[in-house]
C-alpha cells in the first residue's frame, strides 16, 4: 500500500468536488512524498465497486 496510486471519490455529493482545487491542495501536502504521482477519479457509487475494493485491499494487506 506504499507509493503512488489512485484516490477514488464516490457518493452522492462527489459530483460537487472541484477536482482541480483538490488536486492542488493535495499536491501542496505531498511535495516531498512518494505520493507525488497520484491521480484522482470520481467513480459511480455502486455495491459491486465497494466489494471489489475491499477484496483488493484485503489481498494487498495479506501479501498474496
Amino acid at each position: 500500500m506504499a507509493g503512488t496510486g489512485k484516490f477514488y471519490l464516490t457518493g452522492f455529493n462527489a459530483r460537487f468536488v472541484d477536482l482541480p482545487m483538490l488536486k492542488d491542495y493535495l499536491q501542496q501536502m505531498v511535495k516531498m512524498s512518494p505520493l507525488q504521482s497520484y491521480s484522482l477519479e470520481i467513480v459511480e457509487d455502486n455495491p459491486e465497486i465497494r466489494v471489489i475494493g475491499a477484496a483488493v485491499a484485503a489481498e494487498l494487506a495479506a501479501g498474496i
